[in-house]
């Protein structure tokens, strides 16, 4: 009697591992950051704080635990996750380009060149097929 073999479990490519650490990694990093920003937020003695600050809190908060979101779905495959990890990657870059303007001039480019990368690796064939399968 001849038993079922296993089935062949797909061989997940180099660049869609590098493609989630580096999402999950930079949406890990972004919460850790975000936490530190509200203990100042409110650490502010007293001070009113404008509604706008919170508001951005909030932004800041809610992409990277997308991102952090994103990072381990990619790792699973998910195309949704691939396609919201460039779109995450695009606001950063419009961000960067925001950032330009309050004379932050390095942290603007490399939080664009940063991103620029991942769009790059996010959109490479391998790891396009392996979020497409």
């Amino acid at each position: 009697m001849q038993s079922n073999p296993e089935p062949i479990q797909p061989v997940r490519p180099r660049k869609a591992k590098t493609a989630a650490g580096l999402v999950g990694g930079f949406g890990l990093l972004g919460l850790l950051l975000s936490l530190v920003l509200f203990a100042d937020v409110l650490d502010s003695h007293g001070a009113s704080v404008p509604a706008i600050v919170f508001l951005l809190y909030l932004a800041q908060l809610g992409l990277s635990a997308t991102q952090l979101a994103c990072g381990v779905f990619i790792w699973l495959g998910r195309s949704w996750a691939r396609s919201t990890a460039v779109g995450i990657s695009v606001i950063n870059i419009i961000g960067a380009v925001v950032l330009l303007f309050t004379g932050a001039i390095l942290p603007a480019i490399v939080g664009a060149a940063v991103n620029g990368g991942l769009i790059r690796l996010l959109t490479d064939d391998d790891v396009k097929d392996w979020c497409d399968e």
